[in-house]
């Protein structure tokens, strides 16, 4: 069933009753992503939103937000996820966007105070980062840059790598089009600005435990450069960068960047363009 589904299945059965419609998305999400196994406290919150929904049943009244009546309540959804996708860097309405916003509006309804722990167990896990490492709907050619990556993620020194390059080379799409390739590796995505960011490195360690991971950091240079040297020491990466940030933080912290093999991507040329 798609998000889209639960949220119009929701909004069939429970009308404007926003308790009931924010109830009903949570827990049919948490009941369908397997991914949110994970958290700790999934079968805690799956226990509140019955209850709400049993006691909104047994009460047989609506329960109104604190909202003007026009407001429908799919679109007092609607407004929280556009904060929560602000929040966790994701582009779309996926499945953690819209857990957390209905369990926002629970919040906010004063009927629940489960969204700040699910919240911080998502980001600790990492959870919203791992399926967003997205591969690209077409990658043609780089078979050549694609081959040396790989062959330094398969060292046991040195084996991180920096992809530099100008904006609109394709570092990113490149970077991404490597999931296809390293089928035993389990690729995580990290996002700058994020308080948690040592304790998803720390989570990620120990999830994968005996097995082989890679960190993906677009945009390496707007990390801090002790989050770089903490991920780069207990961590194989993959980065991107443009030239003059590379080179700035190369000149102010040496030490952290003789731990990536450095690649420059340029612009593929017109022949293998043909090739591809």
């Amino acid at each position: 069933m798609t998000i889209q589904t639960i949220i119009k299945d929701a909004s069939a059965t429970q009308g404007d009753n926003e308790r009931a419609f924010f109830a009903t998305v949570a827990l049919v999400i948490l009941e369908q992503t397997e991914s949110f196994s994970l958290l700790d406290s999934a079968e805690t919150v799956k226990q509140h939103l019955k209850e709400l929904l049993e006691e909104a049943h047994d009460k047989g009244r609506l329960f109104h937000a604190k909202q003007p009546a026009t407001l429908s309540a799919e679109t007092h959804l609607e407004r929280h996820c556009a904060l929560q996708r602000q929040l966790l860097d994701c582009p779309t309405n996926d499945e953690h966007v819209v857990l957390l916003a209905a369990l926002k509006g629970l919040e906010e309804l004063g009927a629940s105070h489960d969204y700040r722990s699910v919240l911080k167990e998502i980001l600790l896990h990492n959870l919203h980062k791992v399926e967003n490492v997205a591969e690209p709907l077409s990658f043609l050619g780089r078979e050549k840059e694609i081959a040396e990556i790989i062959r330094i993620l398969q060292r046991t020194f040195r084996n991180s790598v920096l992809l530099v390059g100008e904006t609109g080379v394709g570092k990113t799409t490149l970077a991404q089009a490597l999931r296809s390739r390293l089928i035993d590796t389990k690729v995580f995505q990290l996002f700058s600005g994020n308080s948690a960011f040592l304790d998803q490195v720390v989570n990620i360690l120990s999830s994968t435990a005996g097995r082989k991971s890679l960190l993906f950091m677009d945009e390496l240079f707007t990390f801090e450069a002790g989050q770089i040297k903490y991920a780069v020491e207990n961590c194989q990466i993959i980065g991107t960068a443009n030239e003059s940030s590379y080179k700035k933080f190369a000149t102010e912290n040496p030490g952290i960047i003789s731990r990536f093999e450095v690649i420059t991507i340029e612009e593929p040329s017109t022949q293998e363009l043909k090739k591809s």
